[in-house]
């Protein structure tokens, strides 16, 4: 799984956009977790446009669910 805060993985074109995906956790690393779980079950290989936002209720991290190329065996 590719994780980018940039909006698009360089030198790999995006084949497929699934949507947001989030995941809302006590602290960073398991929001992370969370979020990249969401876009495992959705198809996705990368998530593009992470974001984090705190509050009360904890820490959410987000972004956009994508499918890029594969790099090619070699």
């Amino acid at each position: 799984m590719i994780i980018a805060t940039i909006d698009a993985i360089e030198g790999k074109r995006t084949l497929e956009v699934y949507g947001l995906v989030f995941g809302r956790e006590p602290s960073p690393d398991p929001a992370l977790a969370r979020m990249v779980q969401s876009a495992e079950e959705m198809g996705a290989n990368a998530v593009v446009g992470v974001r984090f936002a705190s509050g009360p209720p904890g820490v959410l991290a987000y972004g956009t669910a994508v499918r890029v190329e594969q790099a090619a065996p070699g």
